[in-house]
């Protein structure tokens, strides 16, 4: 990862499931796993900018109600977590280029996949939280 490296992601939600991508195995990071959706920050973007632009790249997608959940430290830099609750109506289409599928995952079953580490610590961190979250739908 570069130094100061920073990046927006975003774990799509419902029915105690999340919306992991299956990265392809020509991509340069962790080809052939299953990971969030996202990207980094450019010069001069804050992180909700980045995370719509990532959003509409790799999936094209427009944002409705994301909500800023934590920071997430790796080494040399980290990743802005972001959540969504997705209703199922949502339009969306992966970029081939990025990702060969989607599955959504309930952490157990995300637990026995081929996932990128920081995003299962994610998954896990993310669902105390939304135990919590009177907003969320408890998973």
């Amino acid at each position: 990862m570069t130094p100061g490296f920073k990046a927006a992601v975003l774990i799509p939600y419902r029915d105690g499931k999340f919306l992991l991508q299956h990265r392809a195995d020509t991509v340069k990071r962790w080809p052939d796993y299953w990971s969030s959706f996202g990207g980094g920050l450019e010069p001069g973007e804050t992180k909700e900018e980045a995370l719509k632009r990532e959003l509409r790249e790799e999936l094209g997608y427009t944002l409705k109600n994301p909500k800023y959940a934590f920071f997430y430290e790796l080494e040399g830099g980290g990743n802005y977590v972001f959540y969504e609750y997705w209703d199922g109506s949502e339009k969306y289409q992966l970029d081939p280029k990025e990702s060969v599928g989607h599955n959504w995952f309930s952490l157990e079953e995300a637990r026995a996949t081929k996932i990128t580490p920081h995003d299962l610590e994610t998954l896990e961190k993310l669902s105390e939280l939304l135990k919590t979250d009177l907003g969320a739908k408890v998973l």
